[in-house]
């Protein structure tokens, strides 16, 4: 499994379009990204496994929508298969050093869902895709906008019907800028050997006070963060040819075993079988 990078052409509007067609075959391996998805059946059977095995099955006129980080791959099961794909950020979500708390908790009130005809949103999604798809075609003048203002649309419809994280239960809104000077510092010093004992000192603040004070900001405790950090660090030297051992120390972790440990508890998968999965995934797109 791999998290996928999702390249937008135009960075003024943060969606990417397209369409693919096919007989029986897998179309993507198991992978996962932080954007949102839409997938709308044009013709044919499609099939989206989620983690844990479980399967949707769509057939023309479906739309699935996949959350956010939710490991996914997909197929078609039938001939003459087509589909549409929008893939979407969220912008309503942190930046800065505040992004790795909304990557850190990647649980979701709901993985995948299947809109049929029979659900009562099911028009109103399906007449946002094809605006987007005429917008898109068409490019209009401001068409970005009449884009733009449909992926709002679609945020306002999942965060209605709770499908979204609602990032106010992720942190605490009145002690985050308090802690806010310890996640920068992280950030910028994620390779070095940082401690309750550093930050205490460097924030003037009671060691076991600043523990606390962490961890009913942010939900989790310093050494989780800081460890989530650097492999997020680490999995951007992973698809370079630094080797694995010095990537480790790169990042600031003391020992390779430790690294590999950390590594896969966050991303489920070894640091080397990582590399050798991005490598794959280049090869099929350069070839």
């Amino acid at each position: 499994m791999i998290s996928e990078k999702i390249l937008f052409k135009n960075p003024n509007r943060p969606v990417l379009i397209g369409k693919s067609k096919g007989n029986k075959q897998l179309i993507s391996h198991m992978h996962f990204h932080p954007e949102l998805e839409l997938l709308y059946i044009d013709s044919g059977k499609f099939e989206c496994k989620i983690e844990n095995n479980h399967s949707i099955i769509a057939s023309q006129g479906d739309i699935i929508f996949i959350n956010t980080n939710v490991p996914h791959s997909t197929f078609y099961i039938e001939d003459n298969s087509a589909n549409t794909l929008i893939q979407f950020k969220n912008p309503t979500v942190f930046g800065g050093p505040l992004r790795y708390l909304s990557n850190y908790f990647r649980q979701v009130p709901i993985p995948a869902y299947l809109f049929t005809k029979e659900d009562p949103d099911y028009e109103e999604i399906k007449g946002r895709i094809c605006d987007i798809l005429k917008k898109n075609e068409n490019k209009d003048s401001a068409y970005d906008y009449y884009i733009t203002a449909n992926i709002y649309m679609f945020l306002a419809l999942l965060r209605k019907k709770n499908f979204l994280i609602a990032e106010e239960n992720i942190v605490n809104p009145n002690l985050i800028s308090k802690i806010l000077p310890a996640l920068e510092y992280i950030e910028n010093n994620y390779n070095e050997n940082i401690s309750l004992d550093l930050f205490a000192s460097k924030f003037h603040m009671n060691r076991d006070y600043f523990c606390r004070l962490f961890k009913k900001a942010c939900g989790t405790t310093l050494t989780d963060y800081l460890n989530f950090v650097r492999i997020c660090k680490a999995e951007e030297l992973l698809k370079t040819d630094i080797s694995i051992l010095e990537i480790s120390y790169k990042v600031g972790f003391s020992s390779l075993s430790y690294f590999n440990r950390t590594f896969k508890k966050y991303k489920l998968c070894s640091p080397s079988t990582y590399r050798k999965i991005y490598k794959q995934s280049e090869n099929i797109h350069t070839n």
